[in-house]
């Protein structure tokens, strides 16, 4: 019996532009299994027929579906535990990256993009689930921490709770039908102060 085996075939035969394919297979309740596959300039893993470089397909029975792991050999409590790196001829323009912070089981992912070749982070989520826009460290006390200016182009929607404005001086812009901008404030008597801007 046959427990594992390395097979080669040819995908196209036509003299010349032949194809070459490599199966690497193992047994599984003693039948052989196709467990990687090279297809032309193709690698499947859990198929033997990828349709990119590198395809990794499950068989549907993991709750996790097709899975691909990362570990790095420590259990620090402030790393860098794994990084995917996205490049060009030139080098990195992106990459995604995860660590932890503060102890061994407590991690964090964070976003980079580079700018004429630096590289700097743009976006991190912490463990307790909080977002940081322009800051490597958001604040826990609210969900979504932006160190910039906000822009949407639909409603903001407050279903619970305030929108507050915690800096002196400042305002909530509003825009009149005719383009007029106003600056909404409050006086220190708790007076609501409108100015045009």
């Amino acid at each position: 019996a046959n427990y594992a085996l390395i097979l080669g075939a040819i995908n196209d035969a036509s003299n010349g532009t032949e194809d070459g394919n490599l199966f690497f297979r193992t047994s599984s309740n003693g039948s052989l299994q196709n467990r990687l596959s090279i297809v032309s300039d193709k690698v499947g893993i859990g198929t033997d027929s990828p349709n990119a470089r590198l395809e990794i397909r499950s068989d549907g029975s993991a709750a996790g579906g097709a899975e691909i792991r990362l570990q790095h050999a420590n259990n620090n409590t402030n790393d860098i535990v794994s990084t995917v790196n996205f490049a060009n001829n030139v080098g990195s323009v992106a990459m995604i990256r995860a660590g932890t912070t503060g102890a061994n089981n407590t991690g964090f992912i964070s976003f980079f993009t580079d700018n004429a070749g630096t590289s700097s982070e743009k976006m991190r989520i912490t463990s307790s689930g909080s977002v940081g826009i322009a800051t490597t460290s958001p604040s826990s006390t609210y969900k979504l921490d932006v160190n910039g200016k906000v822009r949407t182009q639909q409603e903001l929607l407050i279903n619970t709770g305030s929108l507050f404005v915690n800096q002196e001086g400042e305002g909530i812009h509003l825009l009149s039908p005719n383009g007029t901008e106003y600056k909404l404030t409050v006086s220190n008597a708790g007076a609501l102060v409108i100015t045009e801007q």
